[in-house]
């Protein structure tokens, strides 16, 4: 095996360790935030974690086995599919306005959570820098965007729990098209 495969292996343990967590965090975080906002969007994002682990596992067995790139069986999302993916709230803003908790607990949980994904964005950008594979550098890219977007859910419905009245600018992006 390749210095590149090995050091490539390592990153991917890494990286499903942390997944791991981050679906550990985001499942007890749904279970104890009162916010239904808030639920909906750490249960989709323990989803995303686990959804991640398989991915990563499947790609480690590859890699482990044949010392090759998988791309994985889903392939790659790109950043409009993955935005899709994560639209989550329904259009009427006065339904959120209305269900809204914003207690300490709630906003201190998205903050832990932004954090988290900041450690997983700063993971998977090292490990593309790092790497000279090209398809180990794009699949750490592809992650790294995944969990910028993650990163950028949160953050938009933190503001908005924090100050709802600037109104739907800031959620209308995670909004379904229903």
């Amino acid at each position: 095996m390749d210095e590149n495969n090995k050091e490539a292996i390592e990153i991917i343990k890494g990286a499903i360790s942390l997944e791991r967590d981050g679906e550990k965090f985001y499942l007890n975080a749904s279970e104890n935030t009162s916010d239904p906002g808030g639920k909906r969007i750490f249960r989709t994002l323990a989803n995303d974690e686990h959804e991640h682990m398989k991915f990563l596992n499947e790609i480690l067995e590859t890699l482990q086995g044949t010392g090759e790139w998988k791309e994985g069986s889903k392939g790659y999302y790109n950043d409009e599919e993955i935005q899709a993916h994560l639209r989550i709230f329904p259009t009427d803003i006065e339904k959120i306005k209305k269900e809204i908790q914003a207690d300490e607990d709630s906003v201190e949980a998205l903050r832990l959570a932004i954090e988290k994904e900041e450690e997983s964005i700063k993971y998977y950008s090292n490990a593309a820098e790092k790497t000279t594979d090209s398809r180990g550098k794009k699949f750490y890219l592809y992650l790294a965007n995944f969990e910028k977007l993650h990163r950028q859910l949160l953050e938009d419905y933190k503001d908005f729990m924090e100050d709802p009245s600037p109104g739907w600018d800031s959620l209308e992006r995670w909004s379904c098209q229903t």
